[in-house]
């Protein structure tokens, strides 16, 4: 070790915000930052600092839990401690979809099916969705692989809760068709 030479980082430049900052995320692509601060806002950033917009609290006081970009970038989910579940577009910020879950946000993740998983050496093999989620004709016309095409994928959006829930959200590519469930 001693011998090696030791890689600095360099600050090359410093940006403030009004408020502190609480949470932050990276979008998949990595040119968009979203910060939530302590006023309970949303910031999307550029990398050059660039706002490319924000969003308010759905009330006075409400404290940003959790955030998860949607793992193709277009869409971020916002998690708050009233319960309320936010979906924006990244590209106008305008709301997509609002819900919300019983109790305050603790995380939120999204998991994605596209046809890309029924492919290669880690795809998998078999749907045991059943032993976890309510049978139901929706479910069933939903995870069916002939419902998942190039120009669609159903995307989940798992949301954990103080009161021990968790909340799926079934999302498809298209914004208006929303499912929740709740284990």
């Amino acid at each position: 070790m001693m011998g090696e030479d030791i890689k600095r980082f360099k600050l090359r430049e410093e940006k403030h915000t009004v408020a502190e900052i609480e949470l932050m995320a990276w979008s998949p692509t990595m040119d968009l930052l979203a910060l939530a601060n302590v006023n309970g806002e949303v910031l999307v950033n550029r990398l050059s600092w660039q706002r490319v917009w924000s969003l308010s609290p759905p009330s006075e006081g409400e404290k940003i839990c959790g955030l998860a970009w949607r793992p193709d970038g277009k869409v971020i989910a916002v998690g708050y401690s009233s319960g309320v579940v936010r979906i924006c577009d990244v590209e106008k910020g305008d709301l997509v979809y609002v819900g919300s879950v019983r109790g305050s946000v603790t995380s939120l993740e999204w998991v994605e099916q596209s046809e890309h998983m029924n492919q290669g050496p880690e795809h998998y093999a078999e749907d045991n969705s059943s032993d976890y989620l309510p049978v139901s004709q929706q479910l069933t016309s939903l995870y069916s692989e002939s419902s998942v095409t190039k120009d669609q994928s159903l995307n989940l959006l798992i949301v954990g809760t103080d009161l021990c829930e968790v909340n799926i959200f079934s999302l498809w590519s298209i914004p208006h068709l929303c499912h929740r469930f709740v284990l």
